[in-house]
């Protein structure tokens, strides 16, 4: 037993050097003395992972879920306390998410919200708890399910902020600061999705006054003012940021600004602006998510990747200017992704319809089929012709900004 903890100790340090490939030696070493241990094994796991430059989320994901589902089905193999079950259920909702599997990620990130009702857990593993319910608050928020969030948030505001440890290093903000900043932004990113403009102003004002120079907070502020219609409003909070170079967990925040930018131009009749900006955005998302040129517009890059709702904005632009051939082409690249949203067939049918009309235009002389327009936004139709009512039509309906 204490050859095994000193070999677990070594293995620690090698990982914390950097030495991925001798400590996943000194690992399978104690692996095939006690095969069934299931906490060598996903230190194993994780250690493949980390060896190939954590680009193998798939296989994460499915080391990971053979050794939840041996500690389910043998009860020897089952961890001693819950704290190995809450970091194996962790790791597999991260690795799940990056791969942008939202269900499943929301099933493990629920296993280790119950978990967490332990109170050992939470007073010896603070971190792993925490950052397993902001990962629950994310993708719930992601799969439109805002009323699910309340439980999750009602724990974090209760949560004993005495668990944090202090900062080694002097002058950075306390743990328990940090966690009260991210509860007041997902408080503000909760109302938001529930269009509760007053208190969505009220929580990222607090969460401003904690962070005063925070990007994702101007982001959401913006949006704010965007959906109460107060466009130019949205487009000085945007400019006022600074310049968004640096990630945000992995999310670039110029690809967020310029598509934020291109979709209020958009909305402000502006669509050769707008797509100067979605441009932007495209070139930058290709090069920071790096995907290859020539790869499919459905198959996902990573979770970060936003290439396909970007092209889905620059094809809307070019409808507002009439060039629907070009309109058609990239939303019909677009169908593994947007498929399923009848929206987006709509999208198509304009583009066909827009296209037949201005043919007709430029052969006989004769003026578009369109009656007129109706209405604005969403409920924005075009109606036309006696001999064409059959084929009534929305408008363009634009993405709302992140």
């Amino acid at each position: 037993m204490k050859d095994k903890r000193d070999a677990e100790a070594a293995a620690r340090q090698l990982v914390r050097d950097g030495k991925f490939k001798e400590a996943k030696a000194r690992l399978e070493a104690i692996k095939s003395a006690k095969d069934k241990d299931a906490k060598v094994n996903h230190n194993l796991a994780v250690l493949n992972f980390l060896i190939s430059g954590k680009q193998k989320h798939g296989q994460l994901e499915a080391e990971l879920s053979q050794i939840i589902t041996k500690c389910a089905e043998q009860s020897e193999s089952m961890p001693k306390d819950l704290l190995d079950l809450i970091l194996f259920h962790y790791n597999r909702a991260v690795a799940l998410y990056q791969m942008a599997d939202f269900w499943r990620c929301c099933e493990s990130a629920k296993e280790v919200f119950k978990i967490c009702k332990n109170k050992e857990v939470v007073k010896r593993r603070p971190d792993i708890a925490v950052m397993g319910c902001f990962l629950l608050i994310e993708v719930l928020l992601l799969l439109n399910r805002v009323d699910d969030c309340d439980a999750v948030m009602q724990f974090l505001q209760d949560f004993p902020t005495q668990c944090f440890e202090e900062p080694a290093e002097q002058g950075s903000p306390s743990p328990a600061v940090t966690h009260t900043f991210r509860i007041r932004q997902f408080a503000a990113r909760i109302a938001l999705a529930r269009r509760n403009f007053r208190t969505t102003k009220t929580e990222l004002k607090a969460a401003l006054n904690l962070k005063k120079t925070d990007i994702v907070s101007m982001f959401l502020k913006s949006s704010q003012e965007y959906l109460r219609g107060y466009y130019s409003r949205s487009t000085k909070l945007l400019t006022s940021c600074e310049k968004p170079e640096p990630t945000d967990g992995g999310q670039h925040l110029g690809v967020i600004f310029f598509n934020n930018m291109g979709v209020i131009h958009l909305r402000l009749e502006r669509p050769s602006l707008a797509i100067a900006y979605l441009r932007q955005a495209v070139d930058l998302n290709t090069k920071h998510c790096g995907r290859a040129k020539g790869t499919p517009a459905g198959t996902p890059h990573s979770v970060y990747d936003r290439n396909e709702e970007l092209l889905y904005n620059v094809a809307l632009a070019h409808m507002q200017i009439a060039d629907y051939q070009l309109a058609f082409s990239l939303l019909d690249q677009l169908a593994p992704s947007f498929g399923h949203s009848p929206t987006y067939w709509l999208r198509m049918a304009e583009c066909c319809v827009g296209h037949y009309a201005t043919q007709q235009a430029e052969s006989f002389g004769a003026p578009p089929h369109v009656y007129g327009l109706h209405n604005t936004g969403i409920h924005r139709r075009a109606v036309l012709k006696r001999a064409f009512r059959c084929a009534r039509w929305l408008a363009c309906n634009v993405v709302r900004p992140s």
